[in-house]
This record gives C-alpha cells, sequence and structure tokens, in this order.
C-alpha cells in the first residue's frame, strides 16, 4: 500500500513493489498446487487417506483463519475501534467471510477491495480448490491426472478470454475461481511430472523449453500492457498463465538444485527461511495493520521532502507496517499456530505410494507456512 504520490523517478522505483506486488499471488497458487498435490500423491494407498489430509489441513489454516475473522468482525469493532473509518466497509454479510466464498463477495457483493478482509480471496480459492481435488486425485491416475491439469488451465485461460471478449474488466476476471485455477493446476502438473519415471530431472528435460517460451510470452504481455496493472486484454488472459509457467519453471529450478550450490544456499538463507515460517499470519494481517497505521498512525507530511518528494514518508510508512505485521506474526506463530501444528503427528501425511505415483528421487518437503 501505498500513502504518497510518486512525483519522481526515485519516487517511481519506491513506489514499484506495489505495481507489481500483486503476482506473488500467483507464486502462492503454483507453490501450493505443487506442495498439496505432492503431499496427495504421496498419502495415496496409506491409511485414512481423506482424514489425515483434511486433518492437517484444518490444523494449519483454520484457527489463525478464523481467530483473524473474530477480531476483525466482532472484537475490534466492539472494544477497540468502534466508529473508526477502518470498519465502515465490513461486510454485512459475513458468512460470505465464514464459508470461504470471500471472493464471490468481493464481485457480486460489490465489497470494496481495500478493506481488512480482502486479502482472504485468495485462502477462499485455495479452500474452494481442495474441497474437490483429494478426491480427483485418489480416483485417477498420474497420466490422467496431467491431462486433467492441462484440461483446467486451458478452462480457466478460455474462461479468462470469453469475459474478456464479452465486456468484462478485470474484477472478476482475477477473483472468481474458474478464471485463477490455472496456476494451481500447473503447480499440481509439476508435482505428478516429478513423480513420473526419470524425477524432476527427467520432467525438466522434457519440458526444458517451457522456460524460455514463457519468458518471451511475459515480455511480450508486459510491453503490450505498458504497466503491471494488467487490466483486460493480454494481462488478464494469457497474462495469468504465463506467470503460472514462470513460478512453475522456479520451483522446478529449486527443486533440481544442487545441494551447497548458489542456488540452493540463496533459497534456503535464514531471511527466506523466517518469512517462509511466519508468511501465513502476514498475509492475513499485512492489510488491517497498514489501513490501521494509515488511518491512526502515519501523516506523510510530517516528513520531510527529500529532493521534492514524500518518499522519506513512504519509506517510514513501510518500515511501521512491516514491524508491527511481524511482531503479529510472531505472536501467532508462538501463541496459536505452533502449538496446534504440533498435533499433526496424529495425522501423518504420507501412506504407501502406488507404483505410478512413486518419486524417482524423494519429493521435496513442504515449508511449514504451506503445508
Amino acid at each position: 500500500m501505498n500513502v504518497t504520490k510518486p512525483t519522481g523517478r526515485f519516487d517511481a522505483i519506491l513506489h514499484a513493489p506495489h505495481d507489481f506486488g500483486w503476482i506473488g499471488v500467483d507464486l502462492f497458487f503454483v507453490l501450493s498446487g505443487f506442495l498439496i498435490t505432492g503431499i496427495l500423491c504421496d498419502a495415496k494407498g496409506g491409511a485414512h487417506y481423506f482424514r489425515n489430509f483434511y486433518a492437517r489441513r484444518s490444523l494449519r489454516i483454520f484457527p489463525l483463519y478464523y481467530v483473524f475473522l473474530a477480531l476483525i468482525l466482532f472484537v475490534f469493532p466492539r472494544w477497540f475501534l468502534a466508529g473508526s473509518p477502518l470498519i465502515q466497509h465490513l461486510p454485512a454479510h459475513p458468512v460470505w467471510y465464514w464459508t470461504y466464498l470471500s471472493n464471490f463477495a468481493l464481485v457480486f457483493r460489490d465489497v470494496p477491495n481495500n478493506v481488512p478482509l480482502s486479502a482472504t480471496w485468495s485462502l477462499a480459492i485455495e479452500e474452494q480448490f481442495y474441497v474437490v481435488w483429494p478426491a480427483v486425485v485418489l480416483l485417477c491416475r498420474r497420466r490422467t491426472l496431467q491431462w486433467i491439469c492441462g484440461g483446467i488451465a486451458a478452462a480457466a485461460l478460455a474462461c479468462r478470454i470469453g469475459m474478456v471478449l464479452a465486456g468484462y474488466r478485470w474484477l472478476p476476471l482475477y477473483y472468481l475461481t474458474p478464471c485463477r485455477m490455472d496456476s494451481l493446476a500447473i503447480g499440481a502438473f509439476v508435482a505428478l511430472g516429478m513423480r513420473a519415471p526419470g524425477g524432476a530431472a527427467g520432467f525438466a528435460r522434457r519440458y526444458r523449453l517451457v522456460p524460455p517460451v514463457a519468458l518471451a510470452a511475459a515480455v511480450i504481455v508486459m510491453v503490450q500492457q505498458r504497466s503491471f496493472h494488467w487490466d483486460g486484454g493480454l494481462g488478464q488472459t494469457l497474462g495469468y498463465t504465463v506467470l503460472g509457467t514462470l513460478f512453475a519453471s522456479l520451483v522446478t529450478t529449486a527443486v533440481l538444485a544442487k545441494p551447497g550450490g548458489a542456488v540452493a544456499r540463496a533459497l534456503s538463507a535464514p531471511v527466506l527461511r523466517f518469512f517462509g515460517r511466519y508468511s501465513y499470519a502476514i498475509y492475513l494481517a499485512h492489510l488491517p495493520v497498514c489501513l490501521f497505521v494509515k488511518a491512526y498512525l502515519f501523516t506523510p507530511e510530517e516528513f520531510a521532502t527529500l529532493g521534492g518528494t514524500l518518499s522519506p514518508g513512504q519509506v517510514a510508512f513501510y518500515v511501521i507496517c512491516g514491524s508491527i505485521t511481524v511482531g503479529l506474526a510472531l505472536i501467532s506463530w508462538n501463541v496459536l499456530e505452533r502449538p496446534l501444528l504440533r498435533l499433526k503427528r496424529y495425522f501423518p501425511a504420507s501412506g504407501v505410494a502406488g507404483p505410478s505415483f512413486a518419486p524417482a528421487r524423494p519429493p521435496p518437503q513442504p515449508t511449514p507456512a504451506l503445508a
């Protein structure tokens, strides 16, 4: 979130994260599709397939999510922020949020997309996808699943193209599940491909032309859009699929990284491991924190200008919001998340994989934030 307007080149650079930060959601979808599909594949053939999967997902996702909803919808409005502008746009029908349908609320209930609960839309898409995906994985063989993943990705692209041709703008294309399930399917496709004969290395060889083609397509889209704010056209049709494919290529590179090599060292850097562990709480808390700081703690005009800009104020805003958000995430992890995650030991993730799912190399282990 920006609180100042760019007035020069330095400002534009400083504000750039706001312009393209949204693509992080596509990386999240690819990673989630990759990790969860891998977990399901490795559990196939084992005892208590559904019970263990849904119990582990519930322990990871539901406690923090519903505590967050309770705080935003009930606790803060009644005891701390009564009459605050922060709660003027809270949903009149919170059932959309309690039932993981908030992405549909943003489209069909005309809910503003910059209110404290707005970030829940991506979690809603994830949970909707995984209501049915474990059953699909259980019922189908690996090659069939790969064809299904390709069909899902093609259907999402076709859905977006049809909506653009029908005159729809960015809102439904960005938030509706049928329009955004290609990144999840692409991540799932990679997980399945790495469990084919030849493993991850064989998968990378078979699709070695995909990364450069996807990169070239991304450049074409950016040139055509002239911005990272994609609104219709190539950006919100082909663009999302291209982003998913690029991030899938990065995932493949990470899996194949040589132990001790530069890529492996970079990906295991302490700062990345830190944010990987606390990313869920950070994601939920960052927007409410930014809105609170902007409303109550921060006035850009209080900061001196630098070369005629208010860049010091924007930097201070980033620092204040980031510090508060990380602090809340640390509290959440130690007080709520970690104690509950210990219960996962009663629901083991992996069963006995069938022959068509046997990986040629040990499957990548999920990070604490996404598992």
